[in-house]
């Protein structure tokens, strides 16, 4: 169910942040820290994703504007 998918450690970002750091630089760095989490990123821009530094990690992608459905599909869609 959803709420056991939930009982790990679920991060929702945008892929880009205001700053120095990223989505996918976030993901990095909690990977570094060990930090067993999933990740859903999300964008509102449809082209350049080949350019937001994804290649190496596989988070689920949403893009904006999304509806609530959209959001629980993909929080459903996370692996266990």
């Amino acid at each position: 169910s959803l709420i056991r998918k939930l009982s790990k450690p679920t991060v929702v970002s945008d892929i880009h942040l205001a700053g120095q750091m990223s989505g996918p630089d976030l993901m990095r760095c909690a990977e570094e820290e060990g930090l067993d989490a999933r990740f859903i990123l999300m964008t509102g821009y449809v082209s350049g994703l080949e350019d937001a530094g994804l290649k190496d990690l596989e988070p689920i992608i949403l893009k904006k504007p999304f509806q609530k459905q959209d959001l629980l599909a993909a929080l459903d869609s996370l692996p266990d």
